[in-house]
């Protein structure tokens, strides 16, 4: 259940919601996979699984109604990538607000990541970058309401 713009305007909505688990090809899924594996593993750590389900399906379905509100009746979107995303805002959060006590080298691999990440949305004609900035901005601004504290100090 790819979502169609058109079938979410005729009540359709759970579409929203269903699209975040469709995926167009192997490719995608499996590079939807290895992201969401990745940040994933490092939110659910951090953050705990509770935060982790609300960072990433808050991001994907949100991504999705933004998506759904600027883009034309007749686009279609799927796949998982709004979520990772928000995975990502939150993990950009998190890294800036210990930047003095991470590790360099998540640091160095979080940069290569979000480059290569952002680099996919905008040069890749089939990526939804609206979906994407939509994630990425509600996952950072989720983990401070959700983390009341990190690393045994106050985030904010």
């Amino acid at each position: 259940m790819s979502s169609y713009n058109e079938y979410i305007a005729k009540g359709e909505w759970w579409r929203l919601i269903t699209s975040l688990l469709v995926h167009v090809d192997l490719q995608h899924f499996l590079s939807n996979s290895i992201c969401l594996f990745v940040l994933g593993s490092s939110i659910e750590k951090q953050l705990g699984h509770f935060s982790f389900i609300i960072i990433f399906f808050l991001s994907g379905i949100l991504g999705n109604i933004s998506s759904y509100l600027i883009m034309p009746l007749e686009y279609i979107h799927a796949g998982a990538s709004g979520g990772i995303f928000g995975l990502l805002g939150a993990q950009l959060f998190l890294l800036y607000s210990r930047y003095r006590s991470s590790n360099p080298r998540d640091i160095a691999i979080f940069s290569i990541m979000i480059c290569i990440l952002l680099l996919f949305t905008f040069f890749n004609p089939s990526a939804n970058p609206i979906s994407h900035l939509t994630g990425l901005i509600i996952g950072g601004i989720c983990t401070p309401l959700l983390a009341k504290k990190f690393d045994g100090a106050e985030l904010i």
